[in-house]
């Protein structure tokens, strides 16, 4: 794996196989580690313990959240009453089955 000074993204990072990749990650060195989760405070908390795993390295620690299928005004609206509006469910419908291109990540939350 050569990721050492990159930028890595783990989706999913609060878990137990989060925690795992995370620890997995960081003797490969990369510049920056940014966790992510569906809830701010399991992104912040993950965060926060990965930040004590790195100290004294050079290793930098971030964190985000959001669901990245669902664009971005919609990322705060529970999945389930997202599903409830005919009309939302098919935005997410579309959204999932479509090609995505450039201007799909720009409704998204997270710029890669």
């Amino acid at each position: 794996m050569d990721i050492k000074g990159k930028t890595v993204l783990v989706l999913g990072g609060w878990g137990l196989v989060g925690q795992a990749i995370c620890r997995r990650l960081i003797p490969e060195i990369p510049g920056k580690i940014v966790i992510t989760s569906l809830h701010k405070r399991d992104a912040d908390s993950m965060a926060e313990w990965l930040k004590q795993e790195v100290k004294g390295s050079d290793i930098e620690i971030g964190s985000d959240w959001g669901d990245m299928f669902v664009r971005k005004e919609l990322m705060e609206t529970p999945r389930n009453e997202l599903l409830k509006d005919a009309d939302t469910r098919k935005i997410l419908v579309d959204d999932m089955l479509s090609k995505w291109t450039l201007n799909h990540w720009k409704n998204r939350r997270f710029i890669i």
